[in-house]
């Protein structure tokens, strides 16, 4: 896929983990190239100062699942449409045929509605996954109540039996209704462009959520210190960290 620009799709405008990290550092990146950017972001984008690099800004002002009411959270959290109602204008309104759609945090504010708006654009959406929502319900494929890890097939009959949340069965329920949606608006027929695992060992759980056709690849998080060489003591030798975090 050629970029001759870009727009990421993330829950928030300001990083508040990893994955807003690397969305917000993509952002400066492609500035840094002179390719246009557009963050499209599901925050009110208040607080951020992306916008000073250039970086168009489009957000829905929406607040994380948590800080709202439980039923609009229920509601949104499933298929929020004011998210999918902005993006389907941003892509109506602004959209080359050379414009690519990265997708990074998308489970606490912006929900799977945005898979209905990028179907049109979909051969161009990357969708990065720093989680495994796109496969598991509570999106690690772990037994919170056992505390272990789960090896069950997402959605069958013994994922739905079990209760694996780390809060509770009802929590669950609703996990399982966002995913049965996540996996009816995300299918082979729209002919995904690329899904981006950030550790090899993903791919084999990524691939369960029923996208075969799609392209899945892994891109590691950069390490920060990769190339930075120190003296040890006493001898005159010098130590690197590798990319994967070792000596």
């Amino acid at each position: 896929m050629n970029c001759a620009r870009g727009v990421i799709i993330n829950d928030f405008s300001l990083a508040r983990g990893g994955a807003t990290a690397l969305a917000l550092l993509s952002a400066k990146l492609f500035r840094a190239r002179d390719v246009p950017v557009t963050l499209f972001c599901g925050d009110d984008a208040r607080h951020t100062a992306i916008s000073d690099l250039g970086v168009d800004i489009v957000s829905v002002g929406g607040k994380p699942l948590l800080e709202q009411g439980k039923l609009h959270a229920m509601a949104s959290g499933l298929y929020n449409i004011r998210a999918k109602s902005a993006l389907e204008r941003l892509i109506r309104e602004r959209d080359t045929d050379d414009t690519i759609y990265h997708v990074h945090a998308w489970s606490l504010i912006l929900s799977p509605s945005i898979f209905s708006a990028l179907k049109s654009v979909a051969p161009r959406v990357v969708i990065h996954s720093h989680d495994q929502f796109l496969a598991c319900p509570n999106g690690v494929f772990y037994d919170f109540q056992k505390r272990i890890s789960c090896d069950r097939t997402p959605l069958g009959p013994a994922c739905l039996a079990t209760q694996c949340d780390k809060r509770s069965y009802v929590q669950k329920g609703w996990r399982v209704l966002r995913q049965t949606g996540l996996r009816h608006v995300l299918t082979d027929k729209h002919k995904w462009g690329a899904v981006v695992a950030i550790h090899p060992k993903m791919q084999h759980r990524l691939s369960t959520f029923g996208c075969g056709a799609m392209t899945l690849k892994t891109l590691r998080n950069p390490p920060p210190l990769h190339g930075i060489a120190r003296k040890s003591r006493g001898e005159q030798r010098l130590l690197f960290r590798e990319p994967d975090g070792t000596g």
